[in-house]
């Protein structure tokens, strides 16, 4: 956790208080909301750890300014998606240290799985897909009474909300 919090910048707002408030409401989502009740165990893990990771060294300027203004980390992820590919990118340089990987104990499959759903989690909280989430949440209530789970699409989709 120490190293994870020494990883934000300390700026007005994607700092580390964030983080924990991001990570505060989606417990309370999974618990006092039932969404862990439609999640498998190592999902909820996957989620919570993106929750806290998700902002990781953010600069507090956002995408288009980083674009616009030709930035380094704009030019390694090609500008799509820019901070939340750092911040993807900076979890996992985190994790490959061997005294605080809190993934160490997994099985390649299940690395495989939580690497997978971090990156989901964390990509989908890029601001310039908002209104494609929305429509695509709408889309989703719209077609079924209850949110079934069972589906891994639907279990990502899930994810990607909270």
């Amino acid at each position: 956790i120490g190293t994870v919090r020494n990883a934000y910048c300390s700026n007005p707002y994607h700092n580390w208080h964030h983080a924990c408030d991001v990570t505060q409401t989606v417990y309370a989502f999974l618990t006092y909301g039932d969404g862990a009740k439609y999640l498998e165990p190592i999902e909820v893990f996957s989620l919570l750890l993106g929750a806290i990771c998700h902002d990781l060294e953010h600069p507090g300027v956002n995408n288009a300014f980083l674009v616009t203004t030709g930035a380094d980390l704009s030019l390694l992820y090609n500008d799509r998606s820019v901070l939340e590919n750092h911040h993807c990118a900076q979890a996992f340089r985190i994790f490959k240290d061997p005294h605080i990987n809190v993934l160490a104990g997994l099985t390649p499959e299940q690395f495989k799985e939580v690497r997978g759903c971090l990156l989901t989690c964390i990509l989908a909280t890029d601001m310039a897909r908002h209104s494609e989430y929305m429509v695509k949440m709408r889309a989703f209530a719209s077609s079924r009474d209850a949110i079934e789970g069972r589906e891994k699409t639907d279990r990502l989709f899930l994810m990607e909300i909270l």
